[in-house]
């Protein structure tokens, strides 16, 4: 007997899966609806030797000063990224270069990474997480639902669709 051939699936369809699954239950599932309609697939490399890897667990923060450190050639993205050896989707956070090529200063094993996320320089980064008090943009602490509706005016009509009117303070 011959055992079946095991896929990967992509991030991107686990991150669709995801929002049709909890669209079913009526919740909105922002963050994984924000990323799939805003953000770029882009696959993932070794960190190249110019590059130093920041502490673990620590990718919005190492990301963050990564991108304000090179200002010039790199940009800030979040959202999505899955390991090949473990296969469900983590918000994560990264730069990407002039090429857009993913430069993760905090996973080991970024060349065997799936990431989907969007850009933004570092000034748009640091000017959110100022406001915030926080890093990490998508959820610090909480789901940051207006800055998601402020980027993307139509997705606030697309959760209405599914959860019902969202009353955003002020």
């Amino acid at each position: 007997m011959t055992s079946p051939l095991l896929t990967v699936p992509t991030l991107r369809a686990m991150l669709a899966d995801t929002v049709t699954n909890w669209s079913r239950l009526g919740a909105p599932a922002l963050c994984e609806r924000f990323v799939l309609r805003n953000g770029w697939v882009l696959k993932g490399r070794k960190l190249p030797k110019s590059y130093e890897r920041g502490p673990p667990k620590n990718c919005f923060q190492n990301a963050a000063d990564l991108a304000a450190r090179n200002r010039t050639r790199l940009r800030y993205v979040e959202g999505y990224a899955m390991r090949n050896r473990l296969l469900f989707p983590t918000l994560h956070a990264w730069c990407i270069d002039s090429k857009d090529r993913v430069i993760d200063p905090t996973w080991d094993d970024p060349q065997h990474c799936q990431y989907m996320g969007i850009p933004m320089t570092a000034h748009e980064c640091w000017d959110e997480m100022k406001r915030t008090g926080v890093y990490g943009l998508i959820d610090p602490g909480m789901v940051n639902y207006e800055w998601m509706f402020r980027l993307d005016p139509g997705l606030k009509d697309e959760v209405e669709a599914v959860v019902g009117k969202v009353n955003l303070p002020g």
